[in-house]
């Protein structure tokens, strides 16, 4: 049996039945792809072979000087297996290295080598300028309103109360 096209007007009483919370979890995933598309598009852009997941990992460890694979799953909210392959990667790009920890023989802990160092100083400024383009025409009240909204859906989702 051929499928009925819909019509116009049940698909505007459909849409006009979604509520904030049918409609904003898409506009937030839409929008943090659009800036990540951005910022990969000038990686590209600079013939720098690194995604933003790696950068986001390359960037944490930037603001130590070592820190625990441990930490750094938790400070980037990656799970173990993942930040050991993104670690695995930029080990092999020269970007970062590992040491046993003093403390537990059994962790590592990583830094960044000179290479990565270098990166993190040379991509640094031009992931400002994509974030503040992103940000243009945005007042720090915008600001302070979005981190509020943000903060309070991972508190009601995390199961916290403000």
């Amino acid at each position: 049996m051929p499928k009925q096209p819909i019509e116009k007007n049940s698909r505007i009483k459909a849409l006009s039945k979604l509520t904030h919370a049918d409609v904003y979890p898409f506009q937030l995933e839409r929008t943090l792809k659009a800036l990540k598309a951005a910022t990969q598009k000038r990686f590209n852009e600079l013939g720098v072979s690194i995604t933003v997941e790696q950068w986001s990992v390359l960037q944490q460890i930037g603001r130590t000087q070592f820190i625990s694979q441990v930490e750094l799953a938790a400070l980037s909210e990656k799970d173990r297996p993942t930040i050991t392959r993104i670690l695995d990667l930029l080990a092999q790009k020269g970007w970062i290295e590992r040491k046993h920890s003093a403390t537990d023989r059994r962790a590592f802990i990583v830094g960044l080598t000179p290479q990565g160092r270098t990166l993190v100083n040379k991509l640094q400024p031009d992931v400002s300028k994509v974030r503040h383009a992103a940000w243009k025409g945005l007042t720090e009240r915008d600001f302070t309103n979005l981190q509020k909204v943000l903060d309070t859906i991972r508190q009601n989702l995390n199961g916290t109360e403000q």
